[in-house]
């Protein structure tokens, strides 16, 4: 059996968690996602996740470019893991998905007007 690692994500941008790297090209933003389930008292309740999503070259121009005029977010890609240990002896780990191609949708007050 192959492996894969591959990846949808929907979600919302926030533009506060975006950064850009001028020296390495790449933009890293934060794209919240929801998932709405039944709690035990039987409400509707959320959950969020804040998921980092980093682009490279001519996807990360056009990110930089488009995301301040849409909202929600569709990005596909693969998931990458870094591990390490700090000076004291801990042992860290962070996942990011690296896009391979993002979809933007517009927001709704925009579609209203159009």
């Amino acid at each position: 059996m192959s492996m894969l690692n591959s990846v949808i994500v929907e979600g919302r941008i926030y533009p506060e968690y975006i950064k850009e790297e001028p020296v390495t090209g790449t933009v890293t933003a934060e794209i919240g996602t929801e998932r709405i389930y039944r709690g035990p008292d039987g409400r509707n309740e959320t959950e969020t996740s804040f998921i980092p999503v980093v682009m490279w070259g001519s996807l990360a121009g056009c990110f930089r470019e488009n995301a301040p005029r849409f909202g929600k977010v569709r990005v596909v890609g693969r998931m990458k893991q870094e591990r390490w240990t700090d000076s004291d002896g801990r042992r860290h780990s962070k996942i990011e998905l690296i896009a391979e191609h993002v979809d933007f949708a517009e927001k709704k007050n925009q579609e209203a007007e159009e």
